[in-house]
C-alpha cells in the first residue's frame, strides 16, 4: 500500500521499489509463479513508450472507448463515481473497508462497478472491435505460452 504519496508515483519508481522481485527463480518455461512486479513492469513500459501516465493511458485507450466512464486506476477515492465496496467479516458482521491505494496500479488497483464491468463483458462476448481489431480482442483470451511459462 502507498500511504505516503498524494499523487501516484511514476511506474519507474514502483519498478525500482520491486528490484528484489525482478529476478527469475527458475529457468523460463519450467515453472509458473504469480508475480505482481510483472504487471508493474508492463505498466512502466506503457508509460515509457506512450509518454502518458499508466492510469491516463488506460482510461483514454481502453475504458473511455468502451464507455466505462466510472472505472479507472484511482489513487484517491473518486468523488462522484459509485464503486464496488469491500468488506471485512468479523464474526457474523460485515464492516466496510476504507479506500486504500497500492503502490503499482497495474498490479491490482483497478476500480470499477458492475455496470461498467457489464460493458467489458459485452466487448468480450460480442468480439467488439472498439478497442482494436477482432484479432487483437481474441488475443486477450488466447494463451501463447505453456502453462509452465
Amino acid at each position: 500500500y502507498n500511504t505516503r504519496d498524494s499523487i501516484p508515483p511514476p511506474q519507474i519508481e514502483v519498478v525500482e521499489s520491486h528490484k528484489q522481485s525482478l529476478h527469475a527463480r527458475w529457468q523460463p518455461g519450467t515453472r509458473k509463479a504469480y508475480s505482481n512486479p510483472n504487471y508493474i513492469v508492463a505498466g512502466y513500459l506503457i508509460e515509457k513508450f506512450s509518454g502518458i501516465p499508466f492510469p491516463e493511458y488506460m482510461y483514454t485507450h481502453l475504458l473511455e472507448p468502451l464507455g466505462m466512464s466510472q472505472s479507472g486506476y484511482h489513487f484517491t477515492p473518486p468523488q462522484h463515481t459509485p464503486l464496488a465496496q469491500g468488506y471485512r467479516k468479523n464474526g457474523k458482521k460485515l464492516f466496510p473497508l476504507p479506500f486504500t491505494r497500492i503502490n503499482g496500479s497495474p498490479a491490482g488497483d483497478f476500480c470499477t462497478n458492475a455496470q461498467d464491468m457489464a460493458l467489458y463483458l459485452q466487448l468480450m462476448l460480442n468480439q467488439d472491435s472498439s478497442i482494436g481489431s477482432v484479432e487483437e480482442v481474441n488475443r486477450i483470451e488466447s494463451p501463447h505460452t505453456s502453462i509452465a511459462a
